[in-house]
């Protein structure tokens, strides 16, 4: 083929992958496709065609199909690493972690400077619990760009899943010097501190991110779930009823807020969340065993227990993991007494401490890269 000619084609091509590429970012896969379809029907060797097949079919979550031309893809041109790519995240789709590592790491090869890739392939191997060779890789990235604010997040995750805390801090407390608005590193720390029982540590790294992001209503729930730790229960109230203010369908705000306000003796306000909330249909356990406390507390052991038993008949997790309190219902006593025993084995189960959103940061591990990458 002439060189003009050549030209030509490749300049048709890379203008009808544009206009399929606005129809996909519209999700009107049916007309990218066509495009796609027309141009390998003209051009059998277009790979740019394939791949674009391949990712709408992707997309659609027809990962068969899509494989095929993928595969086509690579068959063509070795080198599109976009299409290794792809491939890696319908073998994670599929279950075969190490296939997908294998075909991530393929990619790199053709260009080492993928960091999204580089993420993916941390991830995978976070959850296969392989952290010493996640921690490799983000430190790697890390390279290539030390600003890369997921990669300096997870590499933080990871050292602390290997117990490597200080490690930890030191790398997060490296981020609120590094970024210009390092709101979710003062986060991460406030949340590393609290399971460290560090909690006036907490409270003031919670402070610092709700000084850059205070719109945020997560930061303020855990700012109230910190203040209760260290037992600040009216400061706790505040950050827990901003909390709300900004989201008011945040339930755990709510609960938290219920148990700041037993602990800060204003049975009459809790009451009333809680008798709201037990209209619903989330957390009733919690909900009517933090009711019990509240009539416990105030000498009513006949409603205290009544609440009590009500919280037992959703608390499957609870009796799973304390079998003891069915034991202590089917006992002959005094309401008192059986009260009593309730609330020693309740009392510090009632609001788990919820922190498996670091799942969101981990789990996520496909990645969607542009077709000419």
């Amino acid at each position: 083929m002439p060189k003009t000619t050549e030209m030509f084609a490749r300049k048709n091509i890379k203008k009808l992958v544009s206009k399929a590429h606005k129809h996909m970012a519209c999700k009107e896969f049916d007309k990218a496709l066509s495009i796609f379809e027309a141009m390998l029907k003209e051009n059998p060797e277009a790979a740019p065609a394939y791949l674009g097949a391949g990712t709408v079919y992707y997309r659609q979550g027809n990962f068969d199909e899509a494989e095929n031309y993928l595969k086509g893809a690579l068959h063509i041109k070795e080198d599109m690493a976009a299409a290794k790519i792809f491939l890696a995240n319908i073998a994670l789709k599929k279950g075969d972690n190490e296939q997908a590592i294998s075909l991530h790491k393929q990619a790199l090869e053709i260009n080492p400077k993928l960091l999204k890739t580089r993420i993916a392939i941390s991830r995978i191997q976070v959850k296969m619990n392989n952290y010493n060779e996640a921690e490799e890789m983000l430190r790697e990235t890390l390279r290539y760009n030390p600003q890369f604010t997921q990669a300096n997040m997870l590499l933080s995750k990871v050292l602390e899943k290997q117990n490597k805390v200080d490690e930890a801090i030191q790398n997060l407390e490296k981020m609120t010097k590094r970024e210009p608005e390092p709101w979710s590193a003062f986060f991460a720390l406030g949340k590393l501190f609290m399971k460290l029982k560090r909690f006036t540590d907490a409270i003031n790294s919670f402070k610092e991110s709700i000084k850059l992001n205070s719109d945020n209503a997560t930061i303020w729930f855990y700012l109230g779930k910190a203040y209760v730790k260290d037992e600040k229960y009216q400061q706790a109230i505040d950050s827990q009823e901003q909390a709300l203010k900004l989201n008011p369908e945040m339930h755990m705000a709510t609960l938290n807020l219920s148990k700041s306000l037993i602990l800060n003796k204003n049975h009459k306000k809790a009451k009333i969340l809680l008798h709201k909330m037990s209209l619903g249909d989330k957390s009733l356990g919690i909900v009517h065993f933090m009711l019990g406390e509240i009539f416990a507390d105030e000498g009513d052991y006949e409603l205290a227990l009544e609440e009590y038993e009500a919280g037992l008949l959703y608390a499957d997790k609870l009796i799973e993991k304390k079998p003891e309190l069915l034991e202590i219902s089917a006992q002959n006593m005094d309401s008192k007494a059986k009260v009593a025993a309730f609330k020693a084995i309740i009392e510090g189960n009632l609001i788990t401490e919820d922190d498996d959103d670091e799942k969101s940061e981990m789990d996520s591990d496909d990645i969607e890269l542009d077709m000419n990458e």
